[in-house]
């Protein structure tokens, strides 16, 4: 007995040694070795921060600077970088950035360059297939390798790689951040190629907007007559963001395009890119604001996440300082101000990727038809490392005169889709400096510079002066187009129907101190239809016409109704669709209490307020209406990808045609109208709402239930469940993942005067007092002073950190 309790023994004492020493598989998810998480020596609880500690000076001494820098973190750990120079500045930069988000920073590029399954194994192998696929990680080895070879972009963003690597070299396994202990894998070396992997990441969040793939289905189910008019190129009641170019822009160089004969239909497509995805920005002119000072708002919808995708920073050199924040991973401030002038950017939502069908001549698919001859196609070998298996993944991408392949069909009969796209292509390598360069600009001239440069993706980027400038341009790669519609699929095998070239920069829209005095950008379309070169995209139909509306109708503006514009949680949609729905609505066939609810939304102006009930029945309302009108393309969706047509083709065609044969219902005898479907709608709506109700998700936040997540996905490390309002068509356009990632408002004066906010901290490490200590304050709407502060002030005020890097 004796002996074997001592065998028993000694089996849970290796077991248990294995345990603490390996990564253990449980379900699906895998531990880290617990020995070394739970260390007190090497564990996480090394990450954890005390609460209000005031630390003195920390002098690091490096050989890659000219001269000393001090960086002092204020007491929201804020960095304010004071430099000598612009490459000492880029080190500075570096290193904080990777000081507090280095995780971030690692994963924010291993994603685009598909190398996530390195750490995270299997689960995420067939997404680092697809990026490999879509010739991301060539692009960017491309891109990077022009940075080398470039004598003025080269020394800034090695100087910010060294501030980078600095930091990585002197952490030790007990100071990595929580996420790798957690991971059990190490931080390695930056490169240019990570630079490049993150512009690629918010290329695919901000360029991928195509749908030809569900636009070519469309055309083939509705035909060419139909299609016409339900996917028209642009929407008429829209308010564009330049206002009218017909004094700018001649009028010639090319007509519109022609959309073709025919279409193939497909079932493999890339997913289309979030709804929620958008910004919006506007400046004023000293003419329409109460103390005649110029005011510059902006606030980029992206997807929220912890840590956030901003950091908050303070770059100052002898030339130039300047307030904003920056992406972790690039140099310069991206959206911010200096002593004289303040910019931002929306995304401007054209459509710079095309598909072309690819026919092959060979089983092997190596060889396809271009102009009636047999093309080779380039081969690349992607070699893929997955944790936990011992041989990597070899993978094969097929590259044509379009782009790659990045969906391959079993066997040989068919065709493949290639995908060409703006920024696979050659892109300007200045582009990495071009926020550092517009930190600096005074005038609208020296802002312009920098966007000469700026390619991808394409952006509405604005920027307004203490004199009194305001402007904005469309900047951007716009491919002109050989008269076909790039909204559709094309055949790839007629060199013809590809891109003949772009907008030249001069002609790119763009508008200086219109005479409405204010410039508006909330995600619609650029131009009118006086500009002379054809583009089509996914623009937003309501945001910008509602901004349009409440900046056009009053004059004498503060910053306080700057505060309230971004915060509006009006939906232009609901306020023009509603009384349209209920004018049809067939309500002698309600129930009495039907009819209460009916009489409570009536009353209901739009506001999609977080505990107001009345925003979930509209949508569930909107989306019976929409289901019904389309049931014929949504039945078709069940097999193949699908375009649905807009919300406001949909109402157009029940103000303007209720009996429409789109109305007809396919599963019924009758032939149903538009008010047929708003009541059958209605009545739907209410069983679901009174469903939702006893559920307790009654109110529109519980329904929309936003969540802003960790990056790796961690719950506890993540803010779940959110009590927000905002809906995508409001200013305040928050959904469940996505929202203003940024809010900040800028007065310029004698004295500046700026506000901002994010959803969360300056520090990546969920065990600081710095994680999400601003998300309290975004989430009820309110913001906190910027101020560019000298390095004398600094000192005074109350900080946290100064550290002096000095020249070795």
């Amino acid at each position: 007995m004796t002996v074997l309790r001592f065998i028993l023994a000694t089996l849970v004492t290796i077991a248990l040694l294995y345990v603490l020493d390996h990564r253990v598989q449980v379900g699906e998810n895998t531990l880290p070795p617990l020995g070394k998480f739970f260390s007190p020596q090497h564990g996480f609880w090394l990450n954890a921060e005390p609460v209000g500690v005031r630390q003195t000076q920390r002098e690091i001494t490096f050989n890659h600077l000219d001269g000393d820098v001090s960086v002092i973190f204020d007491d929201q750990m804020v960095p304010h970088i004071y430099a000598k120079n612009d490459r000492d500045a880029a080190f500075a930069q570096g290193y904080v950035s990777a000081m507090l988000r280095l995780f971030q920073m690692d994963l924010s590029t291993r994603a685009p360059l598909g190398r996530l399954s390195e750490i995270l194994g299997e689960r995420t192998l067939e997404y680092d297939l697809g990026q490999r696929r879509k010739g991301i990680p060539e692009a960017a080895e491309r891109l990077a390798a022009s940075w080398q070879s470039d004598p003025v972009v080269q020394p800034l963003l090695q100087a910010f790689t060294d501030g980078v690597n600095a930091w990585i070299s002197d952490l030790d396994s007990r100071q990595y951040p929580l996420e790798f202990k957690l991971l059990d894998f190490q931080p390695e070396p930056w490169t240019f190629i990570k630079s490049a992997g993150f512009i690629m990441a918010m290329n695919e969040t901000l360029a991928r907007t195509a749908h030809d793939i569900p636009l070519s289905n469309a055309y083939q189910i509705v035909g060419p007559e139909e299609f016409a008019f339900l996917y028209p190129w642009k929407n008429p009641h829209d308010i564009p963001v330049i206002p009218d170019t017909t004094e700018v822009y001649p009028a010639h160089l090319q007509s519109a395009a022609s959309i073709p004969d025919q279409q193939w239909g497909y079932q493999d497509w890339l997913p289309e890119s979030d709804a929620g995805i958008g910004s919006n920005n506007w400046a004023i002119s000293p003419v329409k604001t109460r103390d005649h000072l110029t005011m510059l708002c902006n606030d980029p919808h992206l997807a929220l996440t912890l840590p956030s995708i901003w950091l908050e920073m303070q770059i100052t050199t002898p030339q130039n300082s300047s307030y904003g924040v920056a992406f972790p991973a690039l140099l310069g401030v991206s959206i911010g101000f200096n002593k004289n002038a303040a910019w931002g950017f929306t995304n401007a939502g054209h459509d710079v990727m095309d598909w072309y069908s690819i026919h092959w001549t060979d089983s092997q698919k190596t060889t396809y038809l271009l102009d009636g001859k047999e093309t080779k196609a380039v081969l690349r070998q992607e070699i893929v490392h997955v944790r936990g298996r011992e041989v990597p993944v070899v993978d094969t991408v097929r590259f044509t005169v379009w782009g790659p392949v990045p969906n391959l069909k079993a066997g040989t009969s068919g065709a493949d889709l290639a995908m060409h796209w703006l920024p696979l292509l050659d892109i300007d390598n200045k582009m990495a400096l071009a926020f550092s360069q517009i930190n600096q600009a005074k005038t609208v001239d020296q802002w312009l510079a920098p966007l000469q440069s700026y390619d991808a993706p394409m952006q509405n980027a604005l920027f307004a002066t203490a004199t009194g400038d305001i402007a904005l341009r469309v900047s951007g790669k716009l491919p002109i187009r050989n008269g076909t519609d790039g909204r559709l699929i094309q055949d790839g095998s007629q060199s013809s129907v590809g891109w003949t070239g772009y907008v030249q920069d001069q002609d790119n829209p763009w508008v200086i101190n219109p005479i409405q005095g204010y410039i508006a950008s909330a995600n619609q379309q650029s131009t009118d239809s006086t500009y002379p070169f054809p583009y089509y995209g996914i623009f937003e139909d309501w945001r910008g016409r509602y901004l349009n509306q409440q900046l056009s109708s009053k004059d004498s503006l503060t910053i306080e109704d700057m505060m309230a514009l971004q915060a509006d949680n009006t939906s232009l949609f609901a306020v023009e669709a509603l009384p349209l729905y209920t004018s049809l609505l067939n309500s002698s066939s309600l129930s009495d209490s039907q009819k209460t609810m009916l009489n409570s939304l009536n009353q209901w102006k739009g506001k999609y307020d977080a505990l107001n009930t009345m925003p979930l029945l509209f949508e569930l309302w909107h989306g019976q209406i929409d289901s019904l009108t389309w049931d014929e393309l949504y039945a078709a969706r069940d097999s193949i990808p699908v375009e649905i047509p807009e919300e406001w083709r949909l109402l157009d065609l029940i103000k303007m045609t209720p009996e429409n044969h789109w109305f007809d219902l396919q599963s019924t005898s009758k032939i149903e109208s538009a008010a047929d479907i708003v009541t059958l709608a209605f009545k739907r709506a209410m069983t679901a709402f009174t469903i939702l109700s006893s559920e307790g998700k009654g109110s529109w936040s519980t329904f929309k239930s936003t969540d802003i997540m960790h990056l790796a996905r961690i719950p506890a490390f993540s803010a779940m469940d959110l009590e927000l309002g905002g809906n995508r068509f409001a200013l305040n356009a928050i959904t469940s993942t996505n929202g203003p990632s940024w809010r900040m408002i800028v007065e310029l004066g004698p004295e500046n005067r700026a506000f901002g906010i994010y959803p969360g901290g300056q520090s990546g490490n969920p065990g600081s007092p710095y994680y999400r200590n601003f998300l309290s304050t975004w989430q009820k709407g309110e913001y906190r002073s910027l101020r560019i502060r000298s390095k004398e002030e600094a000192e005074e005020e109350g900080h946290l950190l100064t550290l002096t890097m000095k020249k070795q």
